[in-house]
């Protein structure tokens, strides 16, 4: 029984490892087909007048230290975006049924964030390259990075003890105006987990 089972635990071995290079050659292909005469510097549209909108979610990780002298407070997490890149396209048909590719975010266009009420010139911008960026074949690009802000705050504590203190974090993008690059509204955690396959847990500030 032992020896006509082992042929086909060998068999699955074999097979996975295979497959899995299958699916980075492919990844890799496309990659450097969408690539190709990319340039990551100018806004990825193919109409002037298009509005790239971006989509937002913060999650907020830990919150290490709130001074109500200086009227600041220091908080950790991870920004979400996804927006739409005319340039990173391609037909699932001619590469294997493939929809979806990760790749390093530092390839391509990013929104250039900026932390406006930031307390510190240190935490000015806003970088996504520590995680690889999701793409699908319709443009489709989802990204996310860590953040470490120091924002400002406009404490209250005239109903101390039972004062509700808000801090806004204000993001926009510095490089262009909402006509050219519009951050929309924030979406729900579950869609965001959906596209990394991650769990995210939302703070409200």
């Amino acid at each position: 029984m032992f020896c006509s089972n082992s042929p086909l635990f060998i068999f699955f071995f074999i097979l996975i490892p295979f497959a899995i290079k299958a699916w980075i050659s492919e990844n890799r292909r496309i990659e450097q087909e969408i690539l190709r005469n990319y340039d990551k510097r100018h806004r990825p549209v193919k109409v002037e007048s298009t509005i790239i909108r971006v989509q937002l979610f913060l999650t907020v990780n830990h919150i290490e230290k709130v001074d109500e002298h200086e009227g600041t407070m220091l908080l950790h997490g991870i920004l979400w975006a996804a927006w739409n890149d005319d340039y990173l396209k391609w037909t699932p048909s001619e590469h294997n049924n493939t929809f979806v590719i990760s790749m390093e975010a530092w390839k391509i266009w990013q929104p250039t964030f900026a932390l406006y009420n930031s307390a510190r010139s240190n935490s000015w911008f806003v970088y996504m390259s520590g995680v690889p960026a999701t793409v699908s074949n319709d443009g489709r690009v989802f990204a996310a990075g860590a953040f470490s802000f120091q924002v400002t705050c406009q404490f209250n504590f005239a109903a101390y003890p039972y004062d509700i203190q808000e801090c806004p974090i204000v993001l926009a993008d510095w490089q262009y105006d909402a006509s050219k690059v519009n951050l929309s509204e924030a979406v729900s955690c579950s869609f965001w987990s959906k596209q990394f396959s991650k769990t995210c847990n939302s703070s409200k500030l």
